[in-house]
């Protein structure tokens, strides 16, 4: 911690004590809550008078940043959550956020939460990034179950928006803004493409990083601004990991690079027997690599088997973490089946399955519970995508279970997207049909090497290309194996 208080210190200058702390690659600025490189355009004139050993050390603020200068602006956006929901409707709802022990939950106070509503409420002020923070704990929970009305619910949704792109609030980012992003990016996935999603989740990240949560600091360093805001550092590093969690799953899902912040000492903060939400879905969505594109198909490879292999380790009690572990491992499929040449072994081809399998059940359940987990129908979906891919007996015994639980989910949730998800396995599983009707064709030719053996030498030569896919072992298959996937069982008819 460097601390420096010059005696006649002009306006560009340190005029007060500015708390720095100073890392091998960065600042933070205690004051703000700043991250800054140590290479960068506002650090550079500090570290030139810490260079010529003088006291007058220049502000780490930009300089010249621009020559259209304008009044600063206030915001645009003014306290309105007291006028869209009553204070018993609010706190009900952040109470039933908090029951579903989602991860985020874990970065935050349930207590201090309702008493800050309960203050807010009253009138007194908040602040317009708590409103953003409660907005996004509503709309979570409405999602997730808990409805409201639905316009009640887009007016509180889209007044976190305002808030969150209003330019004197993002001037003045604090840690709360942060925290109503990552709230922002789970409503996104809840409900929007997975292109806002991302985007959403990508500026989250970088956000994180101004605020210096990728870096670990000495005990004690900041404590006494964040521990009176709740802000202490172990929530910071719960944070930031969940935070790195949701991007890389996002980015993945797309098939993007995830944000690569150089220079990450934060270390992770879950021991291996620590089995809470957060710590399962770090755990999970982080055996998922920063590289969207390997060079190397070995690395890859191995990559793939030994994540297989934590996955299938980890105790996993919660329904929506089953589709989450599910979600990790397909994407990692998806990328050896893409991207390299490799044959994964039957004993990862099982592993894959028993993970889907497990989705299944936890989307049975949530369905019975009542509990519309975003995931639910794409993770089924991309389930019998990879089924079809690993064209096996054993992989497609398992479409008629996973079908028929797409079906059930659709008689709770219908929808276009749901109909048309459908739609696109009847396709894959029609086209699958007539693939292996070919084959069968091509086995019966068998019946006719009866007769002449001057007919079979007179017969011409066939030359067409041998397919070089290797047969799989042991394996058998009749027309008739799919005959029970017609469209009508497709279509939940």
């Amino acid at each position: 911690m460097e601390t420096w208080t010059p005696s006649n210190a002009a306006s560009s200058s340190t005029n007060m004590t500015e708390r720095v702390h100073e890392g091998n690659n960065g600042l933070l600025v205690m004051s703000s809550s700043r991250y800054l490189g140590r290479y960068s355009a506002e650090a550079f004139p500090r570290f030139l008078a810490l260079q010529m050993q003088t006291q007058l050390l220049p502000k780490l603020q930009p300089f010249a940043w621009n020559l259209n200068e304008r009044p600063k602006p206030s915001p645009k956006v003014k306290g309105a959550i007291r006028s869209l929901i009553t204070l018993d409707a609010a706190q009900h709802q952040v109470r039933s956020f908090f029951l579903l022990d989602f991860p985020a939950s874990a970065c935050l106070n349930l207590d201090v939460l309702l008493a800050r509503c309960e203050s807010h409420w009253q009138g007194h002020n908040q602040g317009l990034t708590f409103e953003a923070v409660i907005s996004g704990l509503i709309g979570m929970a409405a999602v997730l179950g808990h409805a409201l009305n639905a316009r009640q619910e887009t007016c509180i949704i889209e007044h976190a928006e305002k808030i969150l792109n209003d330019p004197a609030v993002l001037g003045e980012a604090t840690i709360e803004l942060l925290v109503a992003l990552v709230l922002r990016y789970l409503y996104l996935r809840a409900t929007a493409t997975p292109q806002a999603t991302w985007l959403v989740i990508c500026t989250t990240m970088h956000m994180a990083e101004s605020f210096g949560l990728h870096k670990q600091y000495s005990p004690g360093a900041g404590r006494d601004q964040y521990s009176t805001s709740g802000w202490n550092d172990e929530t910071r590093s719960l944070l930031f990991w969940l935070i790195s969690a949701g991007n890389r799953l996002s980015s993945h899902e797309l098939g993007r690079t995830p944000v690569v912040l150089q220079g990450v000492t934060r270390v992770f903060p879950f021991s291996a027997s620590d089995t809470s939400t957060i710590a399962t879905f770090c755990r999970v969505a982080h055996l998922l690599p920063l590289e969207t594109n390997p060079e190397n198909s070995e690395d890859e490879y191995n990559h793939f088997s030994e994540s297989l292999e934590k996955i299938t380790s980890i105790r996993i009690d919660q329904p929506f973490l089953k589709l989450i572990a599910a979600d990790v491992c397909f994407i990692l499929y998806r990328r050896i089946r893409v991207s390299t040449n490799r044959h994964i072994t039957k004993q990862e081809v099982q592993q894959v399955v028993a993970v889907g399998r497990e989705a299944v059940h936890a989307a049975r359940r949530l369905v019975q519970e009542r509990k519309p987990w975003w995931n639910i129908l794409s993770t089924l979906f991309q389930f019998c995508c990879t089924l079809i891919s690993m064209d096996s007996i054993d992989s497609l015994a398992d479409l008629n279970s996973v079908i028929t639980t797409i079906n059930l989910v659709r008689g709770y949730y219908p929808g276009d997207d749901s109909a048309e998800a459908v739609a696109t396995l009847n396709t894959l599983i029609g086209a699958l049909r007539q693939k292996k009707q070919s084959e069968i064709d091509c086995l019966n030719l068998g019946d006719n090497w009866e007769g002449p053996i001057s007919a079979k030498l007179d017969a011409p030569f066939s030359t067409e290309r041998v397919s070089s896919e290797p047969i799989l072992e042991d394996f058998q298959f009749t027309f008739e194996d799919l005959d029970w996937m017609s469209s009508d069982l497709l279509m939940g008819q």
